[in-house]
């Protein structure tokens, strides 16, 4: 989180707006929650489990949609052979990184379909 969403203060690392005085703890937990989603997506990834793989991403998009759990969502989506799918969150992933080029992150898209 970069902000309290109440107030749009910047994020001081605490469990409080310093401006509003909103609790951010639920905020923070979800958050939590979404990176874990996303790594046990990632470790099902690696063992080519894309059924699961895609279940976790869906859940931490669900929690959290960030550029980092779209991409997750998209190389799951990927490995289940669902190119429509996966092409339209790479559409959303570029557009929330700015990415105008090829990159890293679109060479290894494109190794993992081969």
């Amino acid at each position: 989180m970069d902000q309290c969403p109440t107030c749009r203060a910047p994020y001081r690392e605490r469990n409080v707006c310093y401006r509003c005085q909103t609790d951010w703890r639920e905020v923070l937990g979800v958050e939590r929650a979404a990176v874990r989603y996303r790594q046990q997506a990632l470790v099902a990834l690696q063992s080519r489990r894309f059924h699961t793989a895609y279940d976790y991403a869906r859940r931490a998009c669900k929690l959290h949609r960030c550029s980092e759990s779209i991409m997750v969502l998209a190389l799951a989506s990927l490995g289940l052979r669902k190119f429509d799918d996966a092409l339209a969150l790479w559409k959303e992933y570029r557009e929330r990184v700015g990415v105008k080029s090829c990159n890293a992150t679109s060479v290894l898209l494109l190794t993992f379909t081969e």
